[in-house]
């Protein structure tokens, strides 16, 4: 089994900010969510994938070797 990602594990706040950048948006914010919730832990996670493991056994070449290239071509395409 393999969990698979880009060459850059990236955190939500620099995914949406290089987005937005690209959109001509307005800057991302985020709000703490209230202390009691049932996605304070899920929003306070810091989990990160590595792909080295997929390209060492699987031999893959990403064509878009981390998010910025996707999402740059992806916006590019429309």
């Amino acid at each position: 089994m393999f969990v698979i990602g880009d060459d850059e594990p990236v955190i939500r706040s620099d995914y949406f900010g290089f987005v937005a950048e690209k959109l001509n948006a307005p800057p991302v914010s985020f709000t703490e969510p209230e202390a009691d919730s049932h996605v304070v832990s899920r929003a306070m996670a810091d989990k990160r994938i590595r792909n080295s493991r997929m390209r060492m056994e699987l031999g893959i070449d990403l064509k878009y070797p981390t998010y910025r290239e996707g999402i740059t071509a992806i916006l590019e395409s429309h």
